[in-house]
């Protein structure tokens, strides 16, 4: 262990006392910076521990009316029905490992709906999500079957009357059958409806401010649930009734036969006293047994609604602290959160995953519109490694729009090749214009003042003579020649050939009738789905984070004027105002002059107004106008010509207004 000891100063000493603690003494540890993911990952798990416990609370109410219990028993969590709740909640959390699985903000785009298909159902993720449901419905129907009465007709074996050998009861085979038909239903619409999307609010405003107060006592989360309920009936009620119909005959045509041998097998196992049964004895008590699947199954597919739309309601909400009140990573920068909660910010702007990079920059758009004081620190922050906050913030929003002309960029350039190498002007033949020389003429006797008569015979000599004189040379009926021996070839066709050449010109009619139909629909590559996925990216879109990169920027350069004491803001306005301008015109264009898929048979020229594209559009023009407005008087004071602040005005609208005097 170090030691020290007490130094003596004299006044007589020109130099400082040597120190006398040891040089291998550890110094005070610095405070780390969290990443971003230290604040997320805990806030995403608080968020599920909401949604469990509303889950729960359901599971509670369907376990009570399994098997209704005595009045006392109903309240005593610690009884069959806390214990049925339980295990009901285990089959509603294979709904949350598959959600946790494969989370992702933005929408699934791809070009063709096969191609979506193959994606999400024929790869990984539709086996997994297949896996989980066929386990939640395997564990409810067990919870279900043995939670029965025996009046249920539920139990493995018919015991019929006194003295007659039991029966294997085909009731329960049915029921589990129907909760594995409905588990695969549902997974199907899960992948197609994109559950796992978690949607983000591209609203500036998504959170109460620091002086407001929440108007109802009752959570949002609640409210937003309850007025999400019908549609949750609403989807229970389109599975369950279809899945019973279609089970129906699923059952007797080929599970019955594939399913019995082997329930029969355990059931002689289990049971000693039965009957040997080489067929199924069929199904019995059917008027119960109808009222127990429609009951039953809407139980299920009621927990899996509900389940995936509390993970939804509760993940969606914006990235806030628990008090509601700060943002996630803390309010200002000499909060006990977080030590330097701006660097913790920017990590997560520059994350390559997609989820904290979505909720980082949602978080950014939150703290630039409504948390003044932690937006102050991103001006006054300078001194900061690789850059003041300001730059590196801006830089970040700044990538995620020009990211939108890099992408049109990179489509264009393909039909730009193809369009060029198919214009390229054929070889013209080399002609001679030089004027003739008098060598060449060939000389004349006698008189050469009168003009030479024209004689048909001498004509056709002479052009035969040139022709044999110069081979090379073509002739003059040389192109009607041409155009008499394609004729003729044309018209010689045999009859197979001419067959051939009328199939390849109805073919094209024969593939947009097969495309018009339903079967064709998974083939049809639409242009929205074209355009939004050059746009935003893919496979998965990217527009929710370009639209809060558009806000953060123009909010920062609005405020400003009153808040950045050092000027930086006014450096880039130059470099924000034409990258607006750019990305605008680059989207425009891009959606104007892109021909549409020759699969979209259907196209229209109003199918151009793609209402996710506008709506980007419509955040660009809105974040160009803020800082048009701000910093529009200023203009050659920042870098701005007249002409790029009069073609800004133009496509925000403002460009007349601006003229009137």
């Amino acid at each position: 262990m170090a030691t020290t000891q007490t130094a003596t100063f004299n006044p007589g000493n020109v130099f400082a006392p040597r120190s006398t603690t040891a040089t291998n003494a550890p110094s005070a540890p610095s405070k780390r910076v969290r990443p971003y993911r230290d604040f997320l990952t805990p806030a995403l798990h608080r968020r599920f521990s909401y949604a469990a416990a509303l889950v729960f609370a359901v599971c509670y109410i369907e376990s009570i009316l399994m098997h209704s219990p005595g009045l006392l028993w109903i309240w005593n969590p610690i009884s069959a029905t806390g214990i049925r709740a339980v295990l009901l909640f285990l089959s509603c959390l294979a709904v949350f490992i598959v959600r946790v699985a494969n989370l992702h903000c933005g929408e699934l785009i791809t070009s063709f709906p096969a191609s979506s298909i193959y994606t999400n159902i024929l790869r990984w993720k539709g086996l997994h999500t297949l896996g989980w449901y066929l386990y939640s419905a395997f564990f409810f129907g067990e919870v279900y079957i043995w939670s029965r009465e025996k009046t249920a007709h539920l139990g493995w074996v018919d015991e019929g009357r006194e003295g007659e050998w039991s029966l294997v009861n085909e009731n329960p085979i049915f029921l589990r059958a129907l909760f594995y038909c409905l588990a695969v239903a549902q997974t199907a619409v899960h992948l197609s409806k994109d559950y796992d999307r978690v949607p983000m609010s591209a609203s500036k405003k998504t959170a109460p401010t620091q002086t407001q107060q929440p108007a109802s006592v009752v959570p949002a989360s609640i409210n937003e649930l309850r007025d999400y309920l019908p549609t949750i009936l609403t989807r229970t009620a389109r599975l369950v009734l279809p899945g019973l119909a279609f089970t129906i005959p699923l059952y007797f045509v080929f599970l019955r036969s594939l399913i019995w041998p082997y329930f029969y097998a355990s059931a002689h196992t289990l049971f000693s006293r039965l009957a040997t049964q080489t067929r199924p004895t069929g199904l019995s008590h059917m008027p119960w047994l109808v009222w127990q699947c429609c009951t039953s199954s809407g139980m299920l597919v009621l927990l899996w609604e509900l389940s995936s739309a509390a993970f939804t309601i509760y993940v969606a909400q914006p990235p806030l602290g628990k008090t509601e009140t700060e943002p996630l990573t803390g309010l200002v920068a000499t909060g006990e959160k977080s030590k330097d909660p701006n660097e913790s910010l920017i990590s997560g702007l520059s994350s390559k995953k997609e989820t904290p990079k979505a909720f980082a920059f949602w978080e950014l758009s939150v703290i630039c519109a409504q948390f003044d004081i932690r937006r102050k620190t991103i001006y006054a922050e300078v001194d900061r490694a690789g850059g003041s906050t300001w730059t590196q913030i801006s830089k970040l929003c700044l990538d995620e729009i020009t990211a939108v002309q890099a992408r049109i960029k990179d489509a264009q350039a393909p039909a730009q090749a193809t369009a060029s190498s198919t214009q390229q002007p054929a070889p013209q033949q080399l002609q001679n214009f030089g004027l003739p020389r008098i060598a060449d003429r060939t000389v004349q006797n006698g008189d050469v003042w009168t003009k030479p008569s024209t004689d048909l015979v001498h004509t056709v000599g002479k052009m035969a003579k040139s022709v044999g004189q110069h081979p090379g040379n073509d002739s003059p009926l040389a192109p009607r020649a041409r155009q008499a021996i394609e004729w003729s070839t044309d018209h010689m066709l045999n009859k197979d050939a001419q067959a051939r050449l009328n199939i390849r010109q109805n073919a094209p009619g024969w593939i947009t009738e097969l495309l018009k139909s339903p079967i064709g629909e998974p083939f049809r590559s639409t242009f929205a789905n074209q355009v939004k996925g050059v746009i935003f990216g893919t496979p998965y879109s990217k527009r929710i984070t370009i639209m809060h990169a558009s806000h953060a920027l123009s909010t920062l350069c609005s405020c400003s004027l009153k808040e950045d004491d050092y000027g930086q803001v006014a450096k880039s306005v130059a470099l924000i105002i034409r990258t607006y301008v750019e990305t605008i015109k680059a989207i425009e264009t891009f959606v104007q002059s892109t021909a549409p898929d020759r699969t979209d048979v259907y196209f229209t020229d109003s199918d151009r107004k793609v209402v996710e594209v506008e709506e980007l559009v419509g955040a660009l023009k809105q974040g160009l106008e803020e800082v048009v407005l701000v910093f529009g008087e200023y203009a050659s004071s920042v870098g701005v010509t007249k002409k790029e602040l009069r073609e800004a005005k133009d496509l925000v609208g403002r460009g007349q207004q601006a003229a009137v005097p």
